[in-house]
């Protein structure tokens, strides 16, 4: 993964999107710049839950290898048995559904470093076992293992959780693989 940063070198900001702010009224508006914003300083905490910047070719590696028990391109990174333990629910009962920031993720528990359904009724959010996670610029990517099948979305706007942009992709990524199966 080499464009995963918590602060973009100079050399690469060329590539580096802004971040947009959805205004009232429809309008967007730059909330952080790609050259002098947020992400062009050095950060005081570096927090891979929050602050970390990545292309989606970074992001898809790091999913891949998750989905393949820690290993990519012949090389072990995590022994299977913890890639096991990152994709299982490790609360207790009474503490699921995990509280989102906007609301209730039905059905959904927190393995080790991402959400985990532990009781997917909905065949077209994700199979028990799918891993997920999503960043404040409405960035969303899944890992269900039953399928094989990784999600990524990457967008670069606010305020977060405004839109259904994570069901509505898994939504239209099932349907696509489950034919005859509606919303």
């Amino acid at each position: 993964m080499n464009d995963s940063f918590f602060q973009v070198p100079a050399e690469k900001r060329g590539r580096f999107t802004g971040h947009y702010a959805r205004l009232a009224n429809g309008r967007f508006l730059l909330a952080d710049s790609p050259d002098s914003g947020n992400f062009t300083r050095a950060p005081k905490v570096l927090s891979g839950g929050g602050g970390l910047v990545s292309t989606a070719a970074d992001y898809l590696r790091f999913a891949q290898m998750i989905l393949n028990g820690g290993e990519l391109d012949g090389v072990r990174l995590l022994q299977p048995g913890t890639v096991t333990e990152m994709l299982r629910n490790q609360l207790p009962g009474e503490m699921v559904p995990v509280l989102g920031t906007l609301m209730k993720l039905e059905g959904t528990g927190f393995g080790l470093g991402f959400n985990v359904i532990v009781n997917g009724r909905d065949p077209l959010r994700g199979r028990n076992g799918t891993a997920s996670w999503a960043g404040i610029a409405n960035t969303y990517f899944f890992i269900d293992p039953a399928t094989g099948v990784i999600g990524l979305v990457l967008t670069q706007f606010s305020p977060f959780g405004a839109y259904a942009i994570d069901t509505d992709f898994r939504h239209l990524v099932y349907g696509a693989l489950q034919p005859g199966m509606k919303r």
